[in-house]
Order: structure tokens, then sequence, then C-alpha cells
């Protein structure tokens, strides 16, 4: 998998970089697509700021040069200028163009959860907040003390498997205020152009969307089927979805005898029906099916029940409901519990499979967002704002950046035993930086051979001051 390799992904970025209409004036003394793969280089390198990377570029250009294909790196001045007046559809072709690569090789497919399906995590970050510092995209919140703050979020789409650690951010969509509208973006905005760009972008792909309870609602559900996707969506009591819960713990409580109905009100409705010409049978209401399974110190419990209509305002809408719990054996007080509404007819067979998925949503809060917080990326960190799309701008290639690590940790084994020999990812982009600033390399992959097998130098030359 050649084409996956880190220094083959590094030079189809810059590639497609250089490609980017500049509409900048003729006196561009810095390329576009040298300052977008700066950009890039901050945060496959894992530096803390801009400024960090800037004062390392003397001793770093050779290599700059050499792995990210930089003829010249513009001050972190000019940097912003440039990446700034981007607009971020163009550095999302280029994540798409990275996905490509994924599939073109079949590794995708590893990713396949329910037969012909894959999950897609949902979810949104926070990624910018300020009292002074604004753009024309900014969210505005206007306080009662007459303070205003000015923010970015973003909502992302992951694809992910409850039994692998890798996940691959496949879209993002900024939550910003949008050109003409005087009210702010909103997260199911937000939602409706990422399931936009997921379909036009993703053409054959089918996915099960796994989503929290802000997503329980029916024009959203609808969306999602129109085509061909199905839903995983928890539900909570009070959300769009409540009813749900409400009907389940009606039929909960149920008899067999109940569960019919009478005698009379079947004649009454046969007579009904003959009038028209329609013969109907006695019909009995959903069954919730339980399961038990004892282990070492918790019981699980799971109840599903299919055909249940989704709210008031959405009879028509018939969707099916899982409720699952754990309970400590010691004290019999449940420890967790979660209930989801999905599209896929719940089984005896397959309900556990729908609760990992349901449960899987929080790799997109851990293995995504809280990798980029806390684990070298420095997503907490204000890169720089700008008048346009610079914030937005910075955060899309810190997704790309981390989209190609992932690769790397899913494809790569060089990565995979260079991590391995550093123990931590925090210890592993200490030492790419170390390598990276002291000597020359050719690739990446240099850089990582180099931490698995050690180096030796035979002659070390110091610099002499020439003053």
């Amino acid at each position: 998998m050649k084409e996956l390799k880190i220094d083959a992904l590094f030079k189809l970025t810059k590639s497609k970089f250089d490609r980017f209409k500049d509409n900048r004036a003729e006196n561009k003394q810095y390329k576009l697509g040298d300052a977008l793969q700066s950009g890039l280089a901050i945060f496959s390198l894992k530096d803390s700021s801009l400024l960090e990377f800037n004062k390392r570029i003397p001793e770093r250009a050779k290599n700059l040069e050499r792995i990210f294909k930089i003829n010249e790196v513009p001050p972190d001045g000019q940097m912003r200028k440039i990446i700034d007046e981007v607009n971020p559809i163009q550095i999302e072709r280029v994540k798409k163009a990275v996905i490509q690569q994924i599939k073109s090789t079949g590794l995708l497919k590893e990713f396949e959860y329910f037969k012909g399906y894959k999950l897609l995590l949902i979810d949104g970050v926070h990624h910018f907040s300020s009292d002074t510092i604004k753009c024309v995209n900014c969210q505005e919140t206007h306080h009662q003390n007459g303070t205003v703050t000015y923010s970015h979020s973003m909502l992302s789409a992951v694809i992910a498997h409850p039994e692998k650690k890798v996940v691959l951010p496949l879209c993002e969509e900024p939550i910003i205020h949008q050109d003409g509208v005087t009210k702010n973006d909103c997260e199911l905005n937000a939602s409706k152009r990422l399931l936009k760009k997921v379909r036009t972008r993703h053409l054959g792909e089918k996915f099960i969307r796994v989503e929290d309870a802000l997503y329980a609602n029916g024009p959203h559900v609808r969306e999602i089927q129109t085509d061909g996707d199905k839903f995983i969506i928890r539900v909570k009591p009070g959300s769009g979805a409540g009813s749900v819960i409400e009907q389940y713990e009606t039929l909960l409580e149920m008899t067999d005898k109940d569960r019919v109905i009478s005698q009379k009100q079947a004649a009454k409705a046969d007579k009904l029906f003959k009038r028209h010409g329609i013969e109907k049978p006695i019909a009995a209401k959903p069954h919730v099916h339980k399961i038990e399974v004892s282990e070492d110190k918790i019981i699980k419990e799971y109840h599903y029940v299919n055909g249940l209509y989704l709210n008031e305002t959405h009879k028509d809408l018939k969707v099916n409901f899982v409720h699952y719990e754990e309970r400590s054996v010691k004290t019999g007080k449940i420890v967790k519990k979660f209930q989801w509404i999905t599209d896929i007819k719940v089984t005896e067979e397959n309900v556990d499979k729908i609760v990992r998925a349901g449960r899987g949503r929080w790799k997109i809060e851990n293995e995504t967002f809280n990798t980029l917080k806390n684990q070298g990326y420095h997503f907490k960190h204000n890169f720089g704002h700008g008048d346009k799309n610079l914030c937005t701008n910075f955060a899309l290639l810190m997704f790309l950046a981390f989209l190609i690590d992932q690769i790397q940790q899913l494809s790569n084994e060089l990565f995979q035993k260079a991590l391995k020999k550093s123990e931590w990812k925090k210890y592993l982009w200490d030492d790419v930086r170390s390598f990276f600033k002291t000597m020359p390399f050719d690739s990446m992959e240099m850089i990582y051979n180099a931490i698995i097998y050690g180096f030796k130098i035979e002659y070390l030359a110091i610099r002499q001051n020439s003053d």
C-alpha cells in the first residue's frame, strides 16, 4: 500500500495545494501551495503554536523541503494572511482525495460493520471562543450583561468500528454564520449540509449514522433514509423521540392478555372493515423482547421492541427501540443505562451488535476530539483567527493531519513499530520533532527507521560562529 505511506500522502497533498486557484495580486512572494503545506506541517509535527513552528524553520528548512516538499515557508503573518483567503471547500477536497486513496486500496472495507454498511459517527466540537476577537463567520452569543462571545464550532463525521482503535474522519462542516442569515447557525442545520457532503462526495458508500438525542426528530430521520442510509440514534426522556420510551414503558407493564384487543373491540372493528369491503385480522400490539446475560460482576439486560412510532407528530414513521442496562451482581443497582431508536430490525441475534454500535459513538469524542485536544495536536490553541476563513482552515488542516496519522496507525508497519518503540504517541511526536530538527532525512519513513533501529554518526561537526 505505497500510496498510503506518509511520504506519498504528503506528496499528494502538496500537489493538490499547488493546483489551488490563487486570486492574489501578481506580487506573490510566497506560493499558495507552500503556505498550505506549511499549515499541514505544523499539525503533522505537533508544534504547540505557529510561533514555535516559525522559530524552528532555520534548522528544519532542508527537511521541510525534502519531506513536505515546501520550497519556502512564509513568515507567520504572511502564512495567516494567505490561508485566511482560501475557501475551506478547497481544503476539504484535498481530504477527499486522501480518502479516495484509502478506498482504492480496499482498506475502507475493513470498517464494514453490518453487511454493506459502515458506522458513521456524528458530533460537534467547539474550537474557538473569545470576547474580543471576531471575524465575519463567527457565531455570536449575546449575554444579559451586554457582553458578546464570538465562537467557532465544527460538526464532524467519522468512520469507526467498535473493534478498531483507529477512526477515519470523513467530512467536516463548520458551524458558522451563514451568508444572508440573521440568526446563528446550529448543529442541526450544519448536519443537513454535512449529510449532503457525505452523499455527494462518497457515492456508493452506505452508512449507519450513529448520533445523539439531538437528532431524534422526524425531518432528520427522513433525510437519513432518503438515500438508503440507516440510523442508530440515542433517545432520552423529553427528547424528540421521548414518546418512544413512553410506548416501551407502557408495553413493558402489559400482560399478554392486555396486548390483544378485546372480542367486543374486534367485533366492532370487523363490522367497520366489512362495511368498506376490507377484511382485517385481530392485531396484537408490539411485544417487548427481553434477554439477560450474566457475567462476572454485572448482569447485562437487553430489551427490544420493533414497530413503534417516532412521536405524536410522526406516527407514520416507524422505528425500533433498544433498551440496554448493566446491573451490579453484588448490589442489584443499575450502573449503566442506554436507549436507542433504529430502523434496523432488531432480533435476538443482532441486538448486542446494535448496542455496541450505539455505545461506540464515544469514539468520536475520545478517539477523535480528545486526541486532538490532548495528544499533541493542540486543538484548544488558537493558531490564528483571521478576518475570513483562517480559524476554520486551520481546524481543517488539523483534521487532515490527523487523518494521515490515523492511516499510518492503521496500515503502516513502520509507524506501528515506531509507536511501539516510543510507547506513547506524545513520545513519538517528541522523537519525530527531535530528528526532524537535528538531522537531514529524505523521508518520514527514514525518521521512523531511526526511531526503531537507532542510528550511527561517524563524525560530528560543530558549527563555528563567524563573528
